[in-house]
C-alpha cells in the first residue's frame, strides 16, 4: 500500500512537470528509480505517447530495461517501436526468451525481420523456435536459458559453475540434469550440492523428476501439473527427449491469470481482449459485446413467441402472468448454479469421463431434491397472495419440473461441450439463462395448459 501511495504521487508529480513544462526534480527522479521494477512499470503506463517515450528514455538503461519487462504486453510493444534502434536493440538483448517470444508475437512480419535482426544468434534461436510452437502450448512460454548441468559433473564443479554465474535468474530452484547427449534424466536442488560432499557426482544424488512437458502440451496442461505436484518450475523436451528449457511457476501464473480473465469473459457473454479497459476506443468496448447481446436478444425473443401461442390461456388464467419471471428466474438461478459447479469441477480435474455418469446421478438427485422443496414454497407463496389453491399446486407444479429440468441441463450443457472439445465455460450465464427462459417458458404453459386450459 505504501509503494502504490508513492506510485501515485510520483506520477501525478511527473505528469505536472510535463504539463507545466518544468524539469523533473532530483527528489523526485530519486524516488522513481528506486522503485522496484514492477512499480516504475506502472508509473509508466499511466502515460501515452510521447510522454511514456520520452520518460522511458530518460531512465538509467539496467532501470529501464527491468521496467519494461515488467510491463504489460500491450505497453511493451509502443515502446519498442518508438525508441531508436540502438536503444530497442540494447533492450531486447536484455530480455529473457519468454518476454521476447510474447512481444514477437504480436509484431507484423516486417517489424519482425527488423528487430529479429537486433537479437543476439543464440536469442534468436530461443524465439524462432518458441514461436513455431502452437500459441496455447508449452513451448510458448518455456523459458530456454535456464542452465542445465551434466551428470557426470561433480557436486564440486556444478557449484563452481553456478558461483560463476552468481545472481543469473537463469538458475532454478530445480536444476536439471542431462546425459552426454543433452536427454533429460533427472533434477536436483541447491541444498543437495550443500549436503553432499564436492566429489559426488550428480548422477548419484540427482532426483526422478515428477512431470515432464513437451513443446506441444497445452500450457494449462502444464500448469495443472505443476500446481499437482507444487513444482517450482516444469522441465520441457522434445520428442527426443532433448532438454529445452523450463517452465518457471511466474509464467504459470501469468498464464492462470490470462486464462482466468477469458473465462470471466466468456461466462459474461463478452469476447475476450488482451487490452486493458482505458486503453480501448469506446467503439471496441461495444464490438466486445454487440454480438453476444444481439444473439441473445433473438434467442431470447423466442420465448415471447411462445408466449403469444398461449394468449388465450392466459385471457382466462391471468393469474398465470404474474409469476412468470418468478419461474423463469428460478431455472435460471438453479442452471446456473449447477453450470458453475460443472465447469469449476472440469477446470480443476475434479470430474473426468471417468466419474461424469457418477456426477449426472447425483445432480439427478440434487435437482428433485430442490424441485420439491421449492414447489412447497411455491405452493404458499402463490397461495397466500391469491388463495387459489388449485392455481398454486398448478403453478408449483411448473415450478419443480422447470427446477429439474434447469439443474440437469446446467450439468449436461458443460459435460458435453468439453466432449466435442468445445470450452464449456461458454455454457455458463448469459447463454444458459436464455437457454432455461425458452425451456422454462415452454414447461411452464405445457404443463398450465394441460391442467387449466
Amino acid at each position: 500500500m505504501f509503494i502504490e501511495k508513492i506510485a501515485v504521487e510520483l506520477t501525478k508529480l511527473i505528469k505536472r512537470a510535463k504539463d507545466e513544462e518544468l524539469d523533473i526534480g532530483s527528489a523526485v527522479w530519486k524516488r522513481l528509480i528506486g522503485l522496484h521494477p514492477a512499480d516504475i512499470a506502472d508509473i509508466l503506463q499511466q502515460f501515452y505517447g510521447d510522454d511514456q517515450i520520452d520518460l522511458f528514455m530518460k531512465l538509467p538503461l539496467e532501470v529501464a530495461n527491468n521496467a519494461f519487462e515488467e510491463m504489460e504486453h500491450e505497453f511493451q510493444k509502443p515502446i519498442l517501436i518508438k525508441i531508436p534502434s540502438d536503444r530497442a536493440s540494447q533492450l531486447l538483448r536484455a530480455m529473457p526468451s519468454t518476454v521476447l517470444t510474447q512481444i514477437f508475437d504480436q509484431l507484423p512480419d516486417d517489424k519482425l525481420s527488423k528487430y529479429m535482426k537486433l537479437l543476439q544468434k543464440k536469442q534468436r534461436k530461443h524465439v524462432m523456435a518458441a514461436l513455431k510452437s502452437e500459441r496455447q502450448s508449452a513451448g510458448r512460454i518455456t523459458d530456454s536459458e535456464i542452465i542445465s548441468l551434466r551428470s557426470e559433473f561433480t557436486v564440486k564443479k556444478s557449484v563452481s559453475l553456478l558461483q560463476r554465474l552468481g545472481n543469473d535468474p537463469c538458475v532454478p530452484p530445480h536444476i536439471y540434469v542431462t546425459n552426454e547427449d543433452s536427454e533429460l534424466i533427472g533434477h536436483i536442488e541447491i541444498r543437495d550440492l550443500v549436503q553432499h560432499s564436492p566429489d559426488t557426482k550428480l548422477a548419484h544424488i540427482m532426483k526422478k523428476n515428477d512431470y515432464i512437458a513437451t513443446m506441444n502440451i497445452d500450457q494449462e496442461v502444464v500448469a495443472a501439473q505443476l500446481h499437482h505436484y507444487s513444482l517450482p518450475s516444469v522441465p520441457v523436451v522434445d520428442e527426443q527427449n532433448h532438454f529445452i528449457g523450463a517452465i518457471t511457476a511466474t509464467a504459470v501464473s501469468e498464464v492462470m491469470e490470462d486464462e482466468t480473465t477469458e473465462d470471466m469473459y466468456k461466462i459474461s457473454g463478452m469476447a475476450a481482449t488482451e487490452t486493458s479497459y482505458f486503453h480501448r476506443p469506446l467503439w471496441k468496448l461495444v464490438q466486445q459485446r454487440i454480438f453476444w447481446l444481439a444473439g441473445l436478444l433473438l434467442l431470447q425473443s423466442v420465448s415471447s413467441l411462445i408466449i403469444s401461442q398461449y394468449d388465450n390461456l392466459l385471457q382466462s388464467n391471468i393469474l398465470l402472468s404474474f409469476f412468470i419471471t418468478m419461474l423463469i428466474g428460478t431455472g435460471g438461478n438453479a442452471g446456473n448454479q449447477s453450470a458453475t459447479l460443472v465447469v469449476r469441477g472440469l477446470a480443476t480435474g475434479e470430474f473426468t469421463r471417468k466419474n461424469q455418469f457418477f456426477l449426472v446421478l447425483r445432480e439427478v438427485g440434487v435437482a428433485f431434491s430442490l424441485g420439491i422443496i421449492l414447489f412447497f414454497f411455491g405452493v404458499i407463496r402463490v397461495y397466500l397472495s391469491h388463495f387459489d389453491m388449485w392455481s398454486a399446486l398448478v403453478i408449483s407444479s411448473a415450478l419443480l419440473a422447470i427446477v429439474v429440468t434447469s439443474v440437469i441441463m446446467g450439468t449436461l450443457i458443460p459435460l458435453i461441450l468439453d466432449r466435442l472439445g468445445i470450452d464449456p465455460t461458454h455454457s455458463a450465464a448469459p447463454f444458459l439463462s436464455t437457454i432455461m427462459d425458452v425451456v422454462g417458458v415452454t414447461i411452464y404453459f405445457a404443463i398450465a395448459y394441460r391442467l387449466l386450459g
